[in-house]
This record gives structure tokens, C-alpha cells and sequence, in this order.
């Protein structure tokens, strides 16, 4: 197999498909025609490719087989599980299931960082009654087959992380709560449920000093979109740090992430003479350069009937809505 860049069919673009020469953090999970044509030759060259990858000693098809998952292998295997398998460590976590079927985002205690993998497993749950399914959130398909799990498979009671704040006006701090599937004294991934919530928590004793703006935390994190792209001789993204740089989107409940995402200022060039401003979210470009593209939670986003509402999982909430409602 070769790389699409350079390959035989010079028409396949790079980035896009699984042989792209350059690795990023979204899609990149199907094959370019480039490939395919490659795959063609190689079945008439190859037989070895028709072989079975199961045990002979075993009655059981689906042994080694990817159809055992029934192409939903995220239904067995958790975005936590795959965390884990990505970290190498049985103690990581996802950090947020928004975008997870575009880009998993996983931490671990052991860091003070997040990691992005590729997109979550098709099958893997993204929301509510919703699954992954070819990169994109879907409603979950229920399929002539079920999938065996323990009735001895249970979750651990939740483990609290401290209050923790990034300080920024009229926002407030937040605890992280984790849990884990476990059978008997071992962890599995086949418990239904969130392993995964943020909630809220007074962060006035952490918060001293003056608090961050919204301003200035969208000004740091587009500037720095900015230089990384310049970096990379892209020059269609122009940001003037006194022009207000980037901003919070208001709150539209239809799209519940609006308000938790950075939307950065962009220069279009239309003419020698004349240029288009606007204001856009760049999440993609931000995870492929490994910038978070959200407000951090606890940060306010919203205020109706005098309820406020504040970032949680990227979703903007109001403070006492669970996220599953």
C-alpha cells in the first residue's frame, strides 16, 4: 500500500483518507480510491489474503473475526475503554463526549494534559439514545442481534476529583466524577450509563485574584490558533489582537455547544481591495493543532428568567439541568 500523496492515482487528495502521508486528529478512517485501486491488484496477487483469521481449534466463528462486533464494535468497547487502550492505562478517562465520533479526547492522572486520538469506534454512545456511526452522531439502529452482557457487571461507586477553576468572570469551578464497570474485582465496559460528569462547585476560595475575561480568554486562545497557522504558511487567517480577536457565541438551544466554543475572528480576502470579517468556531483547525477549542466548564454562558447557565461538557446548561435530561 502506498501514501495517497505521490500514490499511482495522483487525484486522491491527502489528508483526507487512511494512507495520507500526514496524520491528523479527525476522520481519516475510510479508504481513498488510490487505495482501493492498490487493493484490487493485490487480491489477484495476494491469496493469502483470503485466509480466515479464526482458531481452528474452536467451534466459535467469531473468535478472532471483526464480525463477532457486528461492525458496532464501540457497544463492547467503551470511548473509555478505548482510552484506555490508546493511553495504555487502566486509569484513563474521556474528557467530554462531544465531537467523540470526530476525535476521542482522553485523560489520564498520571498527565496534566489531554490527548486526542482519532474518532471514537462506530458504535461507541456519543449521546443520549445516539451512536457513532461513520464519524457521525446517529440514533441508535437497533439490530437483529444483541450483544451478551453480564447481569454481575456493575459500576464502582463515583470517585470525586476537588474543586478546580480557570477563574474567569461569573463563572464557576467544577468537580469531575468518575465511576468504572467491574465484574467481580476486574473492569469491563459493559455497564449502560455515564462513567463520565461534571458538576459544579464554589470556587471563590480558589479565586483570589482579579478574575479572566472572556475577552482575554479568547483573545489567548486565538492568538495562539493564529501563530500556529502562520507557522504553517497559512495566511488566510488574520487576527488583530486589538480588534477583538475572538469571542462568546450567544446561547442557541438547538445547538447547546455554541456558547462553550471559541469563535475566533477570520479575514477573507475578496478583492485586492476588499476584505470579509466574521466570527466562526474553528474546532477542527484548533484539535488538529492540539489547541482545546471550548471555554473550559464552569464558565457562564447564559442567563434566562434569572436562572445562569454554565459550560458543562461543552454543553451550555442551566446550573442545576443534569446532562442526561
Amino acid at each position: 500500500m502506498e501514501h495517497d500523496n505521490g500514490s499511482i492515482d495522483s487525484t486522491c487528495p491527502n489528508g483526507k483518507y487512511i494512507m495520507s502521508d500526514w496524520q491528523y486528529l479527525r476522520g481519516q478512517v475510510t479508504w481513498s480510491a488510490c487505495s482501493r485501486n492498490i487493493t484490487k491488484n493485490l487480491w489477484k496477487e495476494k491469496p493469502c489474503l483470503f485466509d480466515h483469521t479464526r482458531r481452528e481449534e474452536t467451534d466459535d466463528p467469531y473468535v478472532l473475526g471483526h464480525s463477532r462486533y457486528h461492525d458496532l464494535p464501540g457497544r463492547e468497547w467503551t470511548a473509555k475503554a478505548q482510552c484506555e487502550l490508546f493511553l495504555r492505562d487502566k486509569d484513563a478517562n474521556v474528557v467530554t463526549l462531544h465531537d467523540v465520533c470526530q476525535v476521542l479526547q482522553c485523560e489520564t492522572p498520571d498527565r496534566n494534559r489531554n490527548f486526542f486520538a482519532g474518532p471514537a469506534l462506530d458504535g461507541t454512545n456519543c449521546a443520549l439514545g445516539k451512536e457513532c456511526r461513520g464519524g457521525e452522531c446517529m440514533a441508535v439502529i437497533t439490530p437483529p442481534y444483541i450483544f451478551s452482557y453480564c447481569e454481575d457487571d456493575n459500576w464502582s461507586e463515583w470517585k470525586e476529583d476537588s474543586c478546580k477553576s480557570n477563574c474567569l468572570t461569573k463563572s464557576k469551578g467544577v468537580v469531575i466524577k468518575r465511576r468504572f464497570c467491574k465484574h467481580g474485582i476486574y473492569k469491563t465496559a459493559s455497564c449502560d450509563g455515564p462513567y463520565y460528569d461534571v458538576v459544579l462547585c464554589n470556587d471563590s476560595s480558589l479565586c483570589t485574584e482579579e478574575r479572566f475575561t472572556i475577552a482575554e480568554y479568547t483573545a489567548l486562545k486565538c492568538t495562539e490558533l493564529s501563530l500556529k497557522i502562520k507557522r504553517q504558511g497559512k495566511e488566510y487567517f488574520k487576527y488583530e489582537p486589538l480588534n477583538e480577536p475572538g469571542k462568546q457565541a450567544s446561547h442557541v438551544v438547538e445547538e447547546p455547544w455554541r456558547a462553550c466554543t471559541i469563535h475566533c475572528l477570520r479575514e477573507e480576502e475578496i478583492s485586492a481591495n476588499y476584505s470579509l470579517f466574521f466570527f466562526y468556531a474553528p474546532r477542527q483547525e484548533m484539535l488538529d493543532l492540539k489547541i482545546e477549542p471550548y471555554f473550559p466548564d464552569g464558565t457562564w454562558c447564559h442567563e434566562k428568567d434569572g436562572q445562569n447557565y454554565y459550560c458543562r461538557q461543552h454543553y451550555c446548561l442551566p446550573e442545576n439541568n443534569s446532562i442526561e435530561e
